[in-house]
């Protein structure tokens, strides 16, 4: 019985020093020379090492009960002094009003000087596809898929006579950020990104050598 207590013992101790030794390679832990940073959890999403913030949103954008902790994480950022971060997307898109919530509050810290990276695995579509337009850098796993369609849905549940001009106005806006940070045309982008006849949603998905080609990666 002593026996078996030490051997099993002397596993967690070596997990542990391997663990140990997985974060200092990476210099994301605190050395005996204090030369390497510490690893910071911050909340469920984000975590801070050094002077990089690296977040997770692998949920759909609905409401402030999901887009809530994104923000207070972006806004973390600037109020710490963080001058990097690095999203990570996995997420089928949600609610464009939390969609340009998320959007503008990342153009805030880049206008103070953050550096921002998205990088998109699984799927980045939709709305999801909008904030990883935001990166200064952008990135894809090798599997990952990113896509991008027409806004549709209601701005309200009750019908207002502005209500598609309101839609044609936020697809204005995805269109001028695709032309802005891509290598796609204009002609091009409306063929996806504008209702079609009959109110068709058009929608284009694209692998990582697609982005890549069409200028969504930049690396």
């Amino acid at each position: 019985m002593w026996k078996k207590f030490m051997v099993k013992k002397a596993k967690l101790a070596l997990l542990g020093f391997m663990m140990v030794a997985m974060l200092v390679g990476a210099g994301c832990v605190t050395t005996d020379n204090g030369r390497r940073p510490a690893i910071t959890e911050v909340s469920q999403n984000m975590r801070v090492c050094g002077d990089t913030a690296y977040i997770t949103l692998t949920t759909m954008l609905m409401n402030m009960a999901n887009t809530g902790p994104l923000l207070r994480d972006l806004e973390y950022i600037k109020l710490a002094g963080i001058n990097n971060v690095k999203i990570t997307i996995d997420s089928p898109g949600g609610s464009i009003f939390a969609m340009w919530a998320v959007c503008d509050t990342i153009k805030v810290l880049q206008d103070s000087g953050v550096i921002v990276h998205t990088h998109a695995k699984g799927i980045a579509a939709s709305a999801a596809a909008s904030i990883f337009l935001m990166g200064d850098v952008r990135t894809m796993g090798d599997r990952a898929i990113l896509m991008i369609h027409a806004h549709s849905g209601k701005v309200s549940e009750y019908k207002a006579p502005s209500e598609n001009e309101m839609l044609k106005r936020w697809s204005k806006q995805m269109i001028d950020q695709i032309v802005k940070k891509t290598k796609m045309s204009r002609e091009e982008a409306e063929k996806y990104v504008s209702l079609g006849k009959n109110q068709r949603i058009n929608a284009l998905y694209m692998d990582k050598e697609e982005a890549t080609r069409l200028g969504f990666v930049t690396e």
